[in-house]
């Protein structure tokens, strides 16, 4: 009876430890997989002027006109006549704005189980601040990037909103993330809907990838040759769309690797047209005899990066026509030739420490510039002719925290008058802690 008991015992014991596996074995993987990332970044912060682009974590790097320098005092009360203000005020504030999250779904495997299908959605606190005395204090959230995917092997197709082929690289930075400290001083590129397909071709220790997009073509709705405010096109048709082209852009980029030496470089191309006489070419060109009433517009752009630990060398020049819509030339929509390189070194000290040092400069062509801000009425004082950035950050990361202290100061020439020039400086100090996940 002992025995029989015994074997009995032993028999569903082996059933129980058998149960799971079986169960297990029966049950098919979950084939939908939800990834939740971003990161939160606080900073406080000191400048000397008022920027022309923004406050805190989000300077698009230009100094203020002289008409917008911090506020100095005339005959007793506060305020300056434009182009008169001669000394610096301080600007001690704190932002939050740069926090991002990202959200990504991806599904069951579709067109008979050859493609990974995914949809990603980023959101930061750019869109402008909220309403009220406290508006700054409730910055509404804005979409940066929205699409959906298809994964066949090494191909990528994506139909949405995405970062454009010219942003392959930004200078590190904690405190700029979504605003990069070169825009303005070397860096060009947006985020705009379109398709863009990539191609990956591994080659022993290298990664060659190509990719082509066509987007948005997005250009100022208004008469930008006009002076008179007067819109040439329907509502939110810009003159770039009213072209009835897309933007085009193409990159080939190799990443690799030798030994203890790291390196990537790239080439990208970019073509648009933009229609100065508006939707349907309807309107009468309201500018000067003999302007022309298209804009065609080329840029090229080289750029690389090279790591042997635990330095890191990385750079990109740009040069090109009608980078407006890019965030070139000085964020002036024109017939404007333009050219931008920034290069950034960096140095870690310890496995935690690091230090990072960045200049950059942007140069639209003076000619152009001045004709066109002649053209689109742009004041004579508040036309920007150049504009340069120096700075770095000290940075300290244990895993996903990251402390840093950050300086940034920039010098941009404007045209004071038809012929002259004069220049305005800025600083920035800014201190950031964020966690990254």
């Amino acid at each position: 009876m002992n025995n029989l008991r015994s074997l009995m015992s032993a028999t569903l014991l082996a059933l129980a430890l058998v149960a799971p596996a079986a169960r297990a074995a029966d049950e098919t993987p979950n084939p939908w997989k939800f990834e939740f990332h971003g990161f939160v970044t606080a900073s406080m912060y000191y400048q000397d002027q008022v920027f022309a682009n923004g406050q805190g974590q989000g300077l698009w790097l230009a100094a203020p006109t002289p008409s917008n320098l911090a506020k100095c005092r005339v005959s007793g009360s506060f305020g300056c006549a434009a182009g008169t203000a001669t000394k610096s005020g301080s600007d001690v504030s704190g932002d939050v704005r740069n926090s991002r999250f990202s959200f990504s779904m991806a599904g069951p495997k579709v067109f008979d189980g050859a493609a990974q299908p995914r949809a990603y959605l980023e959101f930061d606190f750019f869109g402008l601040n909220g309403a009220g005395s406290f508006g700054t204090e409730q910055p509404i959230p804005r979409l940066r990037v929205g699409y959906a995917e298809l994964k066949f092997g090494n191909s990528n197709l994506q139909v949405g909103q995405q970062n454009q082929l010219v942003v392959q690289q930004i200078p590190g930075s904690i405190s700029h993330i979504a605003n990069p400290v070169t825009y303005q001083a070397g860096t060009i590129g947006w985020r705009t809907p379109g398709v863009r397909f990539t191609q990956v071709v591994p080659v022993d220790d290298m990664k060659l990838t190509f990719a082509a997009e066509a987007v948005k073509n997005k250009w100022v709705g208004d008469a930008a040759v006009a002076g008179t405010g007067n819109p040439t096109t329907p509502a939110q048709i810009g003159l770039g769309e009213a072209s009835g082209l897309p933007m085009f852009q193409g990159m080939a980029r190799v990443d690799g690797k030798g030994g203890d030496l790291s390196y990537m470089a790239y080439l990208v191309g970019v073509y648009h047209t933009v229609a100065l006489d508006g939707f349907g070419a309807s309107v009468a060109l309201p500018v000067p005899a003999g302007t022309k009433k298209t804009i065609d517009s080329t840029v090229v752009e080289v750029g690389g990066k090279i790591t042997f630990a635990p330095i890191s060398l990385a750079g990109n020049f740009y040069t090109g026509n009608a980078t407006g819509n890019m965030l070139g030339s000085m964020l002036v929509f024109g017939d404007i030739k333009d050219t931008g390189y920034w290069a950034s070194l960096s140095g870690g000290l310890t496995k935690e420490f690091s230090v990072t040092l960045t200049y950059g400069a942007n140069k639209p062509d003076e000619a152009d510039m001045r004709k066109w801000a002649s053209i689109t009425a742009i004041p004579s004082a508040t036309t920007r002719l150049k504009n340069s950035m120096v700075g770095g950050m000290i940075k300290y990361q244990d895993g996903g925290y990251a402390l840093a202290l950050e300086g940034y100061h920039l010098t941009t020439t404007y045209a004071n008058s038809a012929t002259t020039t004069t220049d305005t400086a800025a600083l920035q100090v800014i201190a950031t802690a964020g966690y990254f996940f």
